[in-house]
């Protein structure tokens, strides 16, 4: 029987490298404004289609959402995303966040957030496809969902 995992997968910045130890330019944007306390901003308006500009990996968002590691530190002010495609489906599931989570004018195929803690979301002007499963999220502070939100799905916020 093979040695199981030192660490899950997704939880050092290494795992997101390429083989060049590189991240795209729009996550390494993000990497270096959250270990500043700053908004990441890729673009005025939410996004149309996927550009090398704008794309950041949803395991890469939820890195960050878990706090990062010791090479892509979070700043207490959370994870500030402006303009994002989020390329694939954002997984938060049990997931405890320390800072906010705010995602501002960013296209997401889908966010699941069961069971998930944190003191705030923000989803102003965003879109996601297939909707948002949050049964169960726990937030300290305000959850918004304005400001031109859309969802084609179902937003399940139970509980």
């Amino acid at each position: 029987m093979a040695d199981a995992p030192a660490r899950s997968f997704g939880r050092n910045l290494t795992d997101f490298l390429d083989g060049n130890g590189q991240l795209p330019p729009p996550e390494q944007k993000l990497r270096e404004a959250c270990a500043r306390g700053q908004v990441c901003d890729l673009g005025a308006t939410r996004p149309e289609a996927a550009t090398p500009e704008n794309a950041v990996r949803a395991g890469f968002v939820r890195f960050l959402a878990l706090g990062g590691d010791a090479l892509a530190p979070v700043h207490e002010t959370g994870v500030g995303l402006f303009g994002g495609w989020i390329d694939g489906d954002l997984d938060l599931d049990f997931c405890t966040r320390p800072g906010p989570l705010a995602l501002h004018r960013c296209r997401l195929a889908t966010l699941t957030a069961r069971e998930t803690r944190l003191p705030q979301l923000s989803l102003s002007g965003s879109s996601v496809a297939a909707g948002i499963d949050a049964d169960g999220l726990r937030a300290s502070g305000s959850v918004f969902l304005n400001a031109g939100f859309r969802a084609t799905g179902k937003v399940r916020l139970l509980g």
